[in-house]
C-alpha cells in the first residue's frame, strides 16, 4: 500500500471541536480499512492566495492541515468522496509519495507494523492524546511557523 499525503483547507471559522471531529473522522476511515495514519499536522489559519468559493460562500482565510497515511487506493476514493461532501472542507489535495511503500515505513514487517501502530493510534484517540492547544497553533501568529514542527524559530539553512 502506498503512502499518501493529504493537504486540507478547512473553514477558518471552524471551532476546535469541529476540526477535531473532522480529523477524527478521517483517521477513523483510514483505520477502519486496515490503514495506518503516519502523521497529522495543523498549520493554523492562513490567508488564502485568492478568494475561494466553496459551499455557496466566499472565503479569504482557511485552516491548513496535513495528514500522511498508508491506505489502499480503493479506500482513498472513499476518503476523497467524504471530503467532497463535508461542509467544513474548502479544498483538499492528495499526493502519492514516490518510491514509498508500506515496507519502507520504519523498515518493519508490514503485518507487525499494521497491528501495532493501529493499536497505538486507537489507544491515543481514546485517551484524547491531542493537546488542548494543538488546534490553536499558529492561528494568530502569522505564517512564520509553517512546517517547523512547533519550533517558532526555524533552523538556519545549511550553506
Amino acid at each position: 500500500m502506498p503512502l499518501y499525503q493529504l493537504t486540507v483547507i478547512a473553514r477558518a471559522g471552524s471551532s476546535a471541536a469541529d476540526i477535531h471531529a473532522l480529523l477524527s473522522k478521517l483517521n477513523q476511515l483510514v483505520l477502519d480499512q486496515s490503514g495506518v495514519v503516519a502523521g497529522v499536522s495543523n498549520w493554523g489559519v492562513q490567508k488564502l492566495a485568492y478568494r475561494m468559493k466553496a459551499h455557496q460562500e466566499f472565503h479569504t482565510q482557511g485552516r491548513f492541515m496535513q495528514l500522511k497515511f498508508v491506505v489502499s487506493p480503493a479506500v482513498l476514493k472513499e476518503l476523497e468522496r467524504n471530503m467532497k461532501l463535508d461542509e467544513r472542507v474548502l479544498r483538499f489535495m492528495t499526493i502519492k509519495e514516490r518510491n514509498t511503500s508500506f515496507m519502507t515505513v520504519g523498515g518493519y514487517d508490514p503485518d507487525h507494523l499494521n497491528t501495532s501502530v493501529q493499536k497505538l493510534i486507537s489507544a491515543r484517540l481514546q485517551d484524547g492524546a491531542i493537546p488542548s492547544d494543538y488546534f490553536n497553533y499558529g492561528s494568530d501568529a502569522g505564517y512564520a511557523d509553517l512546517g517547523f514542527n512547533g519550533d517558532k524559530n526555524p533552523p538556519a539553512p545549511n550553506p
